[in-house]
């Protein structure tokens, strides 16, 4: 059973193909080899043979090789067909612990992302006080940043209006602007 591989999930440029029996320490992970990249999911990453990385996928040696291996990624999207979809679901079901899920759907309460929330909380409402929905968002579990990035994206997509009342930022109102349609 073969599997391609690359050295990171956002480099689908230097491929290659690898028996799995050469594979070691399989597992799921959000960071790559060599340059620690993260990422925002997790994709199923193994250690191969230095030599054998250097070749396949034009690894940099930037890690110097520890142990004679080098950490390299098997995507999902390049192995979902025969022969390699083989090899894939064998390393994931049976060589890898179980996957985790992504930093993003952990700091959603109850799954529900921060503007549609945002939106439901002003469902009745014509406006809110920055503050007010601020401190409801954070006893939900929701953190700041996210609040606040939250809150950019509906002005920017147009539909919430902040309404700056003061040089104080808490008593801004917002005002949820509805759709017609």
């Amino acid at each position: 059973m073969k599997v391609i591989v690359v050295r990171s999930p956002n480099n689908y440029l230097c491929a290659g193909e690898v028996n799995i029996a050469e594979i070691d320490n399989v597992r799921w992970s959000n960071i790559s080899g060599g340059n620690q990249h993260r990422q925002a999911g997790y994709s199923l990453y193994g250690y191969i043979d230095y030599e054998l990385a250097k070749n396949l996928v034009d690894c940099s040696g930037i890690h110097s090789g520890y142990g004679g291996t080098a950490k390299v990624c098997i995507p999902a999207k390049l192995n979902k067909e025969l022969p390699y979809c083989i090899g894939y679901e064998y390393l994931k079901f049976y060589a890898a612990n179980r996957k985790p899920t992504g930093t993003l759907v952990n700091s959603r309460p109850d799954g529900i992302p921060c503007s549609k929330m945002i939106r439901l909380l002003m469902k009745d409402k014509t406006s809110i006080f920055r503050k007010e929905l601020r401190k409801t968002l954070v006893e939900m579990g929701y953190r700041t940043d996210t609040i606040r990035r939250a809150l950019r994206h509906l002005r920017e997509y147009g539909d919430v209006n902040i309404e700056k009342t003061s040089t104080n930022f808490n008593l801004d109102i917002i005002y949820l602007i509805m759709q017609s349609g």
